[in-house]
């Protein structure tokens, strides 16, 4: 994918502990260019459904007028499940590079958790020169033990800090979920393609006289499944959509936070009275920093349970309509059926009396 270099820092504009400047993520505009793959794969399978017969009954007419028309339908179809296949495959491929991307996103964060431990580390260190202070001057003593403090602080709001991170991985495997059950959806798809393809054995002795009838309804429950199929697809793609919004922000604000805090370190070890007087300062900061990052965190659950409540309420709006379509369909095909079969018995009674009729003759 040609966007991979988004989520690294620009030319060598990285702090001390090895952060790019600029964080950005294309792992979200994968997964909704997967979701329009799966919509544009749905329509072209649109027109298929529309003319393909329920597998449920068989009446077998015989109608050598239509041949040719058959043959039209036939090939028809065999053109579009193949098309089919093909935006399978690609779909697939698309897949592999999401795994892989989010395997990157894996180690991106990763790649935090071992900042956050670097800054572990620089604070048990700044402990210890306190701690090496403390053995000159009584006065230096008192600034130590509020230094230690501070500095407790600090390893406090690290220890947060590497929680966050932990809700970011969360969130990321909430994400390749996600992909997961994408993929499932292809797998499904595959597994309608293979039952199309031995339904065209059967094509051959399916079409019946009142095709017009039954080619109406078909069309109707195609339209359903294909309006489910897409809200299912428009509403992931809100879903993922504001996933990506509210954890680019969490992790730009996490970022930051860690940039300050190193700069402040940095300086801090240079001149170790400056940076005991801004202890105090820094800590403050991280706090309102953490308590912003928690509400946004929370705000991001709230939302995700609201998304997932609305698709729950949509899929089985849905479901009801196309399980109702299916009865009509259901009931209007017993009827043909019926009507047919009557047909057949008339035509043999009717059969019977010509030949009774020629044998008195």
């Amino acid at each position: 994918m040609g966007d991979d270099n988004r989520n690294e820092g620009s030319g060598g504009d990285q702090g001390l502990l090895g952060l790019p400047y600029k964080v950005g993520f294309n792992k979200g505009d994968l997964m909704l260019h997967q979701s329009e793959r799966i919509a544009q794969g749905v329509e072209a399978v649109e027109d298929i459904l529309k003319r393909i017969p329920d597998a449920d009954y068989e009446v077998i007419v015989q109608a050598p007028d239509n041949d040719a028309a058959f043959e039209s339908v036939r090939e028809a179809i065999v053109e579009g499940l193949e098309q089919q296949h093909e935006e399978n495959e690609a779909l697939r491929y698309e897949l592999e590079e999401i795994s892989e991307a989010n395997e990157k996103i894996a180690g991106g964060i990763g790649g935090l958790n071992d900042t956050a431990k670097l800054i572990a580390d620089s604070t048990e260190r700044v402990s210890l020169g306190i701690d090496d202070l403390n053995d000159t001057a009584e006065r230096i003593e008192e600034i130590s033990e509020l230094t230690l403090l501070g500095v407790g602080a600090l390893n406090y709001t690290a220890n947060r800090i590497a929680g966050g991170i932990d809700d970011l991985n969360d969130t990321a495997e909430g994400i390749y979920d996600e992909v997961s059950e994408m993929n499932e959806g292809i797998w499904a798809l595959n597994a309608i393609q293979k039952r199309q393809k031995k339904l065209l054995g059967k094509i051959n002795q399916s079409i019946i006289k009142h095709g017009e009838q039954t080619n109406k309804l078909l069309t109707e429950l195609a339209g359903l499944a294909v309006e489910h199929i897409r809200e299912t697809v428009r509403t992931r793609k809100m879903m993922l959509s504001e996933i990506k919004r509210v954890t680019l922000e969490a992790v730009a604000q996490i970022v930051f936070t860690l940039r300050r805090l190193e700069a402040r370190m940095a300086k801090g070890l240079d001149e170790v009275s400056d940076s005991v007087r801004e202890v105090g300062l820094i800590a403050g900061e991280i706090r309102d920093e953490i308590k912003k990052n928690t509400a946004t965190m929370i705000s991001l659950a709230e939302n995700s349970e609201a998304i997932r409540a609305s698709q729950h309420r949509e899929l089985s709006a849905s479901v009801e309509k196309v399980a109702f379509a299916a009865k009509k369909i259901r009931n209007a095909v017993r009827e043909n059926t019926e009507t047919l079969v009557h047909l057949a018995e008339n035509s043999l009674v009717i059969k019977a009396i010509q030949y009774r009729e020629q044998g008195l003759a």
